[in-house]
C-alpha cells in the first residue's frame, strides 16, 4: 500500500488498484464550491498527481476540495467510463455536492468524456479538462499494433486493450460516435498540449520521432484538441509527463475552474459569444508523412537482416533499432560496404521497456543499405528509419490511388482484438456500439527508382 498518509491523504482503497479513491487534502478555507477529480491516463494510476507532483498541495491551499481516482490503467474507454462513473458517484456522496469538475491527464481525458457521454454522468460534470489527451489517436498506438512493431510490443507487455482503441482508426471511429450526442456538447471541455518531444534520448524524444510534427513526446499537438473545447487553456513547451505537474499547470487551472459551475450555473449555456463552440473539425484525411521506414518481425535462428533504400541528398538518417533482450551485435552496411555498428541506447524508444540501439548519420551515402543483428535468442524487432527534414506529404486521396494501382507497393492490414465484454458488478451497462471492422491499414509505399515510405491510413474500409 502507498503510503500517502504523511502527506495529508485519506487513502480509500490501496493506490493503483482499479476503484481506488483518494481524497486530498482539507482544503484552506474559504472552501471553493467545486470539487476537482483527477484521472490518470493509459499504464498510469493515481500516483501520476499524488507522487513527485505538487498538484494537491496547490489545490488545496487554494480552497478546492480534490479526489484521485484509480481506474484501469490497461483497459478501454469503455471500461473506464463505466468504473469512473461510479467512482464520481462516491466522491459527491463523500462531499455530499451534485457535481464535480474533472481534471484529466492523457487517456483520462476520452475516458472521462465517456463517462459523461455514455454512462449518464453529463448532468454531473460541470467541466472536464484534459492535459494532453489523444482525442484524435497516437501513432505510438498505431505502432504498437502494426505488422512491424506488433510482434515486439507484445512480447515486452506495450499491447492491451488500453492502447488499442488509441490507434488513430479506432480514433476516428469513437469521434464519429460520440461528438454528434447532445452530451458532447452540453458537457464544457477545455484543453491543452505540450510541444516538448524531449529532453535528448528519454521516453519522450523517441516517442515525438515516431510521431510527425509537434508533440509533447506522446502525443500530437493536433490530437490534444477535442472538436467541441470551449477552451484552449495553453500550448506550452512541455513533454507528456511534464503537462499534469502542479507547479506547470495549476495556474492555467486556476483561471479555468470557476469558468463553469452546475452548482452556480442551472442549465449551462453552450451556444453564447462568451463560450463558443469550436466546430468539429474536418472527416478529411491528414496528410500522412513520408520521412520515415518501418520495418519489424520475428527473427530466425535468432538472426534478422533487412534492406532501407537511402534517397541522394538526404541531409541525415537516423537508424532506431528495437528488441525485446539486448542483442549480441547490431550492425548497418552501407551500399559501398562500410560497416556501421549500432549503439546502444538503454531501454527507452519509440516501444518503452525494448532495448533499444541507434545509428545516425549525416550526408548518408545513397542506395541500399542492410540491417542485421543478432540475438542470444528468438526474438521480435522493431526498426524505423528516420528521414529528419523530409517532409514531403502525401494525401490520403493520393494514397488511395496508389492502393488502386497507380505506384507498385506492398500492402498489409493490422489486426484487431475484439473488445472484452465485461461488466462491472452495480455498474450502468456499457454502450453497445459495433466496432468498424478494421482499423488501420499500413502501407509500404515503393516509389519510382526504389523510394520506400511508410504511411499509416487511418480508414475503416479501403476503397
Amino acid at each position: 500500500m502507498k503510503a500517502l498518509l504523511c502527506f495529508g491523504f485519506a487513502l480509500t482503497l490501496a493506490a493503483g488498484q482499479p476503484g481506488n479513491i483518494t481524497y486530498g487534502p482539507t482544503p484552506a478555507s474559504p472552501v471553493k464550491p467545486q470539487v476537482l477529480v483527477y484521472v490518470h491516463g493509459w499504464s498510469a494510476g493515481s500516483d501520476t498527481w499524488t507522487s513527485g507532483n505538487d498538484m494537491p498541495r496547490r489545490a488545496s491551499q487554494a480552497g478546492y476540495r480534490t479526489a484521485f481516482v484509480d481506474l484501469y490503467s490497461d483497459r478501454s474507454m469503455w471500461d473506464n467510463g463505466t468504473l469512473l462513473a461510479q467512482e464520481l458517484g462516491q466522491i459527491m456522496t463523500h462531499y455530499g455536492t451534485s457535481s464535480v469538475t474533472v481534471v484529466a491527464h492523457s487517456k483520462g481525458g476520452v475516458d472521462a468524456q465517456t463517462c459523461a457521454v455514455y454512462n449518464g454522468m453529463a448532468s454531473h460534470i460541470s467541466q472536464i479538462i484534459t492535459l494532453g489527451t489523444p482525442h484524435r489517436g497516437t501513432p505510438l498506438a498505431d505502432l504498437a499494433w502494426s505488422s512491424w512493431a506488433g510482434w515486439l510490443a507484445g512480447l515486452i507487455g506495450q499491447k492491451n486493450e488500453g492502447n488499442r482503441v488509441l490507434q488513430t482508426g479506432y480514433m476516428a471511429w469513437y469521434r464519429s460516435q460520440t461528438d454528434a450526442r447532445p452530451e458532447s456538447v452540453s458537457v464544457p471541455m477545455a484543453t491543452a498540449g505540450g510541444t516538448k518531444a524531449g529532453p535528448f534520448f528519454s521516453m519522450y524524444y523517441w516517442g515525438g520521432l515516431a510521431i510527425s510534427g509537434t508533440s509533447d513526446g506522446v502525443v500530437g499537438l493536433g490530437s490534444s484538441h477535442n472538436p467541441h473545447e470551449r477552451k484552449r487553456l495553453f500550448d506550452r513547451n512541455w513533454n507528456h509527463g511534464e503537462l499534469p505537474l502542479g507547479v506547470n499547470s495549476w495556474a492555467y487551472l486556476q483561471a479555468q475552474i470557476p469558468t463553469y459551475s452546475l452548482t452556480s450555473q442551472a442549465p449551462v449555456r453552450f451556444m453564447d459569444e462568451e463560450t463558443p463552440m469550436v466546430p468539429a473539425a474536418s472527416s478529411a484525411e491528414p496528410e500522412q508523412p513520408l520521412d520515415r521506414i518501418y520495418r519489424g518481425g520475428r527473427t530466425s535462428s535468432g538472426l534478422a537482416s533487412f534492406e532501407v533504400p537511402v534517397d541522394a541528398g538526404q541531409p541525415l538518417v537516423h537508424f532506431i533499432l528495437q528488441t525485446s533482450a539486448a542483442p549480441i551485435w547490431a550492425r548497418a552496411i552501407s551500399p559501398s560496404g562500410r560497416i556501421r555498428v549500432l549503439r546502444v541506447q538503454g531501454k527507452q524508444g519509440p516501444l518503452s521497456g525494448a532495448h533499444t540501439l541507434t545509428l545516425t548519420t549525416p550526408s548518408p551515402e545513397a542506395g541500399i543499405w542492410r540491417v542485421s543483428f543478432m540475438s542470444v535468442e528468438e526474438d521480435a524487432y522493431f526498426f524505423m528509419a528516420q528521414f529528419p527534414g523530409d517532409r514531403r506529404s502525401l494525401a490520403g486521396a493520393e494514397a488511395r490511388a496508389m492502393v488502386k494501382g497507380n505506384l507498385p507497393l506492398r500492402s498489409e492490414i493490422a489486426q484487431d482484438l475484439g473488445i472484452r465484454k465485461e461488466t462491472l458488478r452495480n455498474a450502468p451497462l456499457r454502450p453497445s456500439l459495433s466496432e468498424p471492422a478494421v482499423l488501420n491499414h499500413s502501407l509500404t509505399l515503393t516509389w519510382p527508382g526504389g523510394r520506400e515510405r511508410s504511411v499509416i491510413l487511418t480508414e475503416a474500409e479501403m476503397p
